[in-house]
């Protein structure tokens, strides 16, 4: 992908629509096949269409732009979903271009993605769930990882839920079984369509001021520390998670201490 002063030069703004300046389109985006995804990621960014002229050019050099290795992809996809434009992705799906990642779908699927909280797990949610994809299949494909793959099917999770958490307590449980997320992104994308959504942006709110700990790395004491204890491998894992309900239900025992304690009774009931 071309620098972004270089795409500065080659382009011009006229009456809010981007027009390529270079003599022969045609020939500049064959000789060079990322200028066509980085044309579609300059209009994204500018929240603005593209002039005809300059847009036939681009797509008549769309053989080479399906030879691109998947990373130029997976960047320029990346720009665009987080801009103020993400549903200019919708052309590279509609020429089939995003096939061979797993993606496919029609223009007509995603006018509703800017209404999307701008972040990487909820745009890219949403547009797999906008396009039937599979989550797996397109982090595989475009080199994203486990750990992102992982975020994307808690979300799958969240939104299958038959019952939100009706309270603070309820959704700590429920965040310290998920991999680390924005809820407030998630929820206010899940309330996008389901309003019951709508009461989990405040409750999160207040579990956010309330400052009580439900995850492991918020613990009083750690894996390091357990380990000092003789508390190691799948005996410190039983315990630490043991540990973290009994903070859930009582944040106050998050302290050194108390958790020591607790661990040492905990160790001698592990079972494992």
């Amino acid at each position: 992908m071309e620098n972004q002063e270089n795409r500065v030069q080659e382009y011009t703004m006229e009456q809010g629509v981007l027009r390529c300046v270079m003599p022969d389109l045609v020939q500049y985006y064959r000789e060079a096949p990322a200028r066509v995804l980085a044309l579609f990621v300059a209009a994204a960014a500018k929240g603005c269409p593209i002039e005809a002229d300059t847009y036939m050019a681009a797509m008549a050099g769309l053989d080479g732009v399906r030879r691109l290795p998947a990373g130029i992809f997976s960047n320029a996809l990346q720009n665009i979903l987080l801009s103020q434009r993400p549903e200019a992705v919708a052309p590279l799906l509609a020429h089939g271009l995003l096939e061979p990642f797993g993606l496919k779908g029609t223009a007509s699927c995603l006018h509703d993605l800017a209404q999307v909280p701008c972040t990487m797990e909820t745009r890219w949610w949403s547009l797999l769930r906008m396009t039937g994809a599979n989550y797996a299949t397109v982090c595989a494909q475009l080199g994203f990882s486990e750990v992102f793959a992982g975020v994307l099917a808690a979300l799958d999770q969240l939104a299958a839920m038959p019952t939100l958490p009706a309270d603070v307590q309820e959704l700590k449980q429920v965040l310290s079984h998920l991999p680390e997320l924005d809820y407030d992104a998630a929820a206010r994308t899940m309330a996008l369509r389901d309003s019951r959504w709508q009461g989990q942006i405040a409750l999160y709110d207040a579990l956010y001021h309330s400052g009580e700990p439900y995850r492991m790395r918020e613990l009083a004491i750690s894996m390091g520390q357990l380990a000092v204890l003789g508390i190691r491998d799948q005996k410190a894992v039983w315990v630490q998670r043991q540990l973290l309900e009994a903070v859930i239900k009582a944040p106050e025992t998050n302290q050194y201490p108390a958790l020591e304690m607790l661990a040492r009774t905990l160790a001698q009931q592990y079972q494992g």
